[in-house]
């Protein structure tokens, strides 16, 4: 195989990218990842073809042949969350979320099939049967919690989340909010069916159509949680450009769509969309990252549908 340089694989935007989300350690993480790949493509027999569009600049996405197989590898940079990736997509074990080859914690590096074509479920647009199709993913992926495991909770998550703005509240807006988020996964905990395996970022990006498998889950956090949380996060994202009156219809419809399908109240959607949504814009504030006005108003919006 041809060596495979830093260029190959980072492109100068997501090498800014990467220097602004790590720092320093980027330029290191960025420097070992041509000889982890030129390993891991010995020790797994892979082909690499190049790499994938979009993905998160953090974790090298890239596409390689095993045989005449074709496959997806991922490089990550250390973080936590990519090992959990690892460990939820070997219990999700191929039911209703791509297929996991093989991996590598130490790097951390993970294989995994390809799926094709590879449609995003965002490319439906908004009518309806995107949040039908994802409902049934919710009702179809989660998975046993096994006796031992290395995945957090949500109620971990969310905890720190809310926590971290109580000692630091970076933006006032967000303060009603952070015991009503705190209150509301209590009651969702206490009418939930129980505790289960869940993806943890279920949203339209994360949802591929695969020709032969149909609809797949792919990039899992892996978290432990009620069943009824794996809806929130779908509920508020991906509507760039509505103003505030058709963010209120389409989360309001989405609810609709997505408590049919699961046999649930909409307003136990929109209470795991604002727990979701809370407790993301608490990381957001913490990270410096993301669109805080965005997200304020996406949660005003759910608020005054619950209290409609």
């Amino acid at each position: 195989m041809a060596m495979i340089d830093v260029a190959a694989l980072f492109d100068e935007a997501k090498r800014r990218d990467v220097r602004r989300m790590l720092g320093a350690a980027g330029d290191a993480y960025m420097a070992a990842a041509p000889a982890q790949v030129e390993a891991c493509c010995a020790r797994w027999g892979l082909t690499f073809e190049g790499t994938a569009p979009g993905g998160y600049p953090t974790n090298l996405t890239l596409f390689v042949l095993r045989g005449e197989e074709r496959a997806v590898l991922k490089l990550g940079s250390g973080d936590p969350e990519q090992l959990t990736e690892i460990e939820a997509l070997e219990l999700f074990a191929g039911r209703h979320a791509v297929r996991f080859m093989a991996a590598d914690r130490s790097i951390p590096a993970l294989l995994i099939e390809r799926v094709e074509p590879g449609t995003e479920l965002k490319a439906l647009g908004e009518n309806g049967e995107e949040s039908r199709i994802a409902a049934a993913l919710m009702a179809a992926l989660p998975a046993g919690v096994p006796a031992t495991h290395g995945l957090p909770s949500v109620a971990d998550w969310l905890g720190r989340a809310l926590a971290g703005y109580r000692e630091d509240p970076r933006d006032a807006r967000l303060a009603p909010f952070i015991d009503r988020a705190a209150h509301l996964f209590d009651a969702l905990t206490a009418r939930s069916s129980g505790e289960r395996l869940l993806h943890g970022d279920l949203h339209h990006e994360n949802v591929l159509f695969d020709e032969a498998r149909g609809w797949l889950a792919i990039d899992p956090k892996g978290v432990i949680g009620p069943v009824e949380f794996e809806c929130g996060r779908f509920i508020h994202n991906f509507m760039e450009g509505y103003d505030e009156g058709q963010l209120r219809a389409c989360i309001a419809e989405r609810a609709d769509c997505i408590g049919e399908t699961l046999g649930i109240a909409p307003e136990w959607v929109l209470e795991a969309g604002l727990i979701d949504a809370t407790m993301g814009t608490c990381w957001a504030l913490a990270s410096h990252f993301g669109d805080i006005d965005r997200a304020v108003t996406k949660i005003r919006v759910m608020a005054s549908l619950l209290d409609a």
